[in-house]
């Protein structure tokens, strides 16, 4: 995305980037969590993942921020994310917030703040 003006709108559950996906159904993912010993259902692990960034973050559903903000409060406000995906292996937790991080700096360099 290179437009830093590009607006998101914060959705719970499904949302566009999940319409292709073979497991939505009614809109609602169908899909299965492997490997979880406290949620076989990744409609309602995603819910809960979503409730715990939004409450980190202190966002709310329907709000709309554009991308380039999003990443800002992200980099701010999402310290430590083993709070977030505490149910996970910390190894796997540790590679997923390395990925994260370098994505939103690679993004916030791609689209500076105007001057």
């Amino acid at each position: 995305m290179n437009n830093k003006k590009a607006l998101i709108i914060l959705t719970l559950g499904c949302d566009d980037i999940c319409k292709p996906c073979k497991y939505l159904k009614n809109g609602k993912c169908t899909d299965i969590v492997k490997n979880n010993e406290v949620y076989n259902s990744k409609e309602e692990w995603n819910m809960m993942i979503d409730r715990r960034l939004f409450n980190q973050l202190g966002l709310k559903e329907g709000q709309k921020i554009t991308a380039l903000e999003f990443c800002y409060v992200l980099q701010e406000k999402l310290k430590n994310i083993s709070k977030i995906w505490k149910d996970e292996p910390c190894k796997k937790t540790i590679i997923r917030e390395k990925n994260l991080f370098k994505g939103i700096v690679k993004y916030i360099e791609k689209n500076p703040k105007s001057i």
